[in-house]
């Protein structure tokens, strides 16, 4: 196998609903960038994308702590499931 073409060469994360406003998760993407989508790599950026986000608390929906929870697991599901689908596998679902 080819390595260059085992790595994210470019990306672009947005988080919407993990703050008042669309958040992009540069931090993450940085993380990323040049790299294999690991799973060591995939929850490093899942945390910086955490940092970025600064969700609302509302007793009536989520808490913070379980609105960061869906922020870290579906962050590393979206960013696998765009690898399956860039790299031609099964059709992506998130």
């Amino acid at each position: 196998p080819d390595p260059a073409k085992e790595v994210i060469k470019d990306i672009r994360l947005a988080l919407a609903g993990a703050a008042p406003i669309v958040v992009r998760a540069k931090p993450a993407e940085d993380i990323l960038r040049g790299k294999p989508p690991s799973d060591e790599n995939l929850m490093a950026a899942a945390e910086a994308a955490c940092d970025q986000a600064s969700p609302r608390s509302n007793s009536w929906r989520a808490s913070p702590g379980y609105r960061l929870d869906l922020i870290r697991n579906l962050t590393q599901r979206a960013i696998k499931a765009a690898w399956d689908k860039a790299a031609g596998g099964e059709k992506a679902t998130s």
